[in-house]
């Protein structure tokens, strides 16, 4: 049997293994976040859906933007956004709160 050992050990010594690097962590680039994932890391920032806009807009008020829905409803109570859709929500109320304020206009007519 010693002898079968020494023969084996012979094999296994005459046979080469190809020699490969070690394998290393390669650093990948990070995908790049979407849209809806930097939204879920932003601050969030209250606005409140003013019962005002029920007469103009109905009880609630809806759009896309980037592609993420976004809802308020009018009445009266506070809804927490995202920083960014908390400024274009704002925004697009302001604009139609201004479309929708009576204006007079000083002008004689000759």
């Amino acid at each position: 049997m010693s002898e079968n050992k020494e023969k084996t050990l012979d094999i296994e010594e005459t046979i080469t293994k190809p020699k490969t690097k070690p394998r290393t962590k390669t650093t990948r680039a990070k995908a790049p976040l979407t849209f809806k994932q930097k939204l879920a890391k932003e601050k969030k920032v209250k606005v409140r859906g003013s019962r005002a806009f029920q007469s103009t807009l109905g009880k609630y008020y809806t759009f896309l933007y980037n592609g993420v829905s976004v809802h308020i409803n009018f009445d009266g109570k506070d809804y927490e956004y995202p920083e960014t859709i908390a400024k274009v929500l704002t925004r697009k109320l302001e604009e139609i709160a201004n479309a929708n304020t009576p204006k007079e206009i000083n002008e004689k007519i000759s």
